[in-house]
């Protein structure tokens, strides 16, 4: 075994070549021999309580964020989506009408808007199941929504 820790836990690392040539000596007398294992718990202790719950609201509030950027995104196109949805059929209003196809999307956008707002909802009461912070069980985040890669292109200018 090439680690020793003393009494405080203070570890020390000796190659096979250092203890052949007395390098024992070099380190406390209160050292004792340890296992690879060991040394590594030394080396990289778990995270205190204070820790786990940083990392856990971090990442609910990352979750929160898309969640958000994703219901402002669907309610925004929803909104743009029902007033062409409005127009139709409207005297001097027809080339502001929706087209087939904004028609076809109108259900799938409220169907993903509920959908993200359903996740919000689950996210906000997971601070209050049995084991946080812990031990979470995150929901499942709605594979679909506004794709949110994707930027208005800038125009050319004539």
């Amino acid at each position: 075994m090439s680690y020793f820790k003393d009494t405080a836990c203070a570890l020390y690392y000796l190659s096979p070549e250092d203890i052949a040539n007395g390098g024992l000596g070099l380190i406390p007398a209160d050292c004792v021999p340890i296992t690879d294992e060991e040394a590594y718990i030394i080396q990289n202790p778990p995270p205190t309580p204070q820790q786990v719950l940083a990392s856990q609201n971090s990442k609910l509030q990352g979750f929160m964020q898309v969640a958000d950027v994703q219901k402002t995104a669907l309610t925004k196109r929803i909104a743009t989506l029902q007033d062409a949805i409005d127009n139709i059929g409207v005297e001097g209003a027809e080339e502001f009408a929706a087209t087939p196809e904004e028609e076809a999307e109108f259900p799938v956008r409220k169907a993903q808007l509920t959908k993200w707002k359903n996740y919000s909802i689950a996210l906000g009461r997971v601070t209050s199941h049995p084991g946080w912070p812990a031990t979470v069980t995150w929901p499942v985040q709605p594979v679909a929504g506004i794709d949110l890669t994707v930027s208005a292109a800038i125009p050319e200018t004539v």
